[in-house]
């Protein structure tokens, strides 16, 4: 809490750290319709909004949707012709435009949510606010502070197994990338992004997802080390437009430090 009274904007409407064009999806949109439109934006989530035509004069919102919850979707078998309402998250937490960035940042702590969407008091769409947005105010007051005191430590990770049985695992554990390690070394990663990208490269079929994750993995993955400060991993994670950072020491994994665990350490 200390560190979050230092930043001098912290009163400001969170309006003005939001992308105030923000891609979103219609609520009609067949899921396959979003998953092309995450193959073009490279976004992993989008507001979805009740938009009956056009111009738009009104754009509620009425949900969100996630990789993850396409992901999820596909497990349930679920019919990717399907209206993109079917799956999104209807448990939606916004933030009003003018609500000033130190309540907002707080309710990302307690929320647990990567983004929200920024509204007025009608629910009409005016932006979108994310930790990414939110963490890189912070890289100058946490020069003092190394990677190791705030990363979490002994992180979920995986072996080079069957890719459909990873897939499973990131559902299961919700988490948006995974550690591949073999031997106690790093030696890949899976993200929900690239599951995504498999499926599709699969042609949503089950029975094309039975073979070595080893053959689809990442391997040239961002890594930190654990003495590093805080603040270069702010950067790294700014530049390189990802959330997270795996931690090692010799290819051995050590932890994982992401934008919500810096959230979490100023307040």
């Amino acid at each position: 809490m200390e560190l979050l009274n230092q930043i001098v904007d912290i009163g400001k409407p969170v309006i003005y750290y939001s992308n105030t064009n923000p891609e979103f999806v219609n609520y009609n949109n067949s899921i396959y319709e979003v998953i092309e439109k995450i193959s073009k934006t490279g976004y992993r989530r989008f507001p979805v909004l009740k938009i009956k035509k056009f111009p738009i004069k009104k754009n509620n919102v009425l949900g969100v949707v996630t990789v993850m919850d396409i992901l999820d979707a596909f497990l349930r078998n679920v019919d990717f012709n399907s209206p993109i309402s079917l799956i999104m998250s209807r448990d939606i937490i916004t933030c009003r435009y003018y609500e000033p960035l130190e309540i907002v940042i707080k309710r990302f702590k307690f929320a647990r949510r990567g983004g929200f969407p920024v509204v007025d008091d009608k629910m009409n769409l005016k932006g979108l606010v994310t930790e990414h947005d939110i963490v890189d105010l912070f890289k100058d007051y946490v020069s003092h502070i190394h990677v190791k005191d705030i990363m979490t430590r002994k992180p979920f990770y995986i072996s080079q197994n069957n890719f459909y049985n990873c897939l499973n695992s990131i559902i299961n554990t919700k988490y948006r990338k995974l550690p591949i390690v073999e031997n106690k070394k790093l030696c890949g990663l899976i993200t929900d992004r690239l599951c995504l990208d498999i499926l599709k490269k699969c042609k949503y079929q089950k029975d094309n997802l039975h073979f070595s994750v080893s053959d689809i993995m990442i391997k040239k993955i961002l890594t930190i080390n654990e003495e590093s400060d805080v603040k270069d991993a702010i950067e790294l994670m700014k530049n390189s437009r990802c959330g997270g950072l795996i931690v090692t020491d010799d290819d051995i994994l050590k932890g994982i430090i992401t934008e919500r665990d810096i959230l979490d350490r100023v307040l």
